[in-house]
């Protein structure tokens, strides 16, 4: 089964994986009708570690969790998982980095003073990045993507709470085609929800 390389069709389309305070983003192509598609999988590569700097955060549990997650979502919205011929190909990304912020602190002039009181203090932190995307195998396109960013200071304990909060909130905007079964008549009936529209 081919790999679809991942592929940025839309900017400013970060996002993080396990933190307290998250900032969330995505996008789709308004061109694609979402209703076509039936099924999916998620890549193998996703469950590659590659922060081996940061085994706390990217590892494989945490791994497992956000493709948990991820399974969760795409069976809600209605498509079904399969390992055959599938319309949809799921892939995710994690994105460690350390960062440094500097605040400055200045105090009010008095009176008597000519100058304010300034100090600077620096802090470390570590930023975490999850990315989501949905690509159609058939064209090799990305047709939507999802992120999330934060700083990562989450206990191992909430980590798996945090990751199944962070991926619902990723996939809080899909496109979503709910596939819905009507019990008296067996009928299917497919109801497209698109907020953006």
């Amino acid at each position: 089964m081919r790999i679809i390389k991942f592929i940025t069709f839309v900017s400013s389309i970060f996002f993080l994986c396990t933190c307290t305070d998250i900032a969330v983003y995505s996008d789709y192509d308004k061109q694609v009708d979402f209703s076509k598609y039936t099924t999916y999988f998620i890549c193998s590569e996703a469950m590659e570690v590659k922060n081996l700097n940061y085994p706390m955060y990217d590892n494989t549990f945490n791994r497992n969790y956000i493709k948990e997650g991820i399974l969760a979502e795409m069976n809600k919205i209605g498509y079904q998982e399969v390992d055959l011929n599938p319309d949809l190909q799921v892939n995710f990304q994690i994105i460690i980095n350390d960062k440094l912020m500097t605040i400055k602190n200045c105090s009010g002039i008095g009176v008597y003073d000519y100058w304010p009181d300034c100090r600077i203090n620096t802090y470390d932190y570590t930023e975490g990045t999850l990315i989501i995307y949905v690509s159609d195998i058939n064209k090799n396109q990305i047709i939507w993507q999802g992120s999330a960013m934060g700083i990562l200071d989450v206990t191992p304990e909430k980590i798996k709470k945090v990751i199944d909060k962070t991926v619902i909130q990723i996939f809080k905007d899909y496109p979503i085609v709910v596939k819905m079964k009507k019990q008296d008549d067996d009928i299917n009936i497919d109801t497209k929800i698109d907020e953006h529209l």
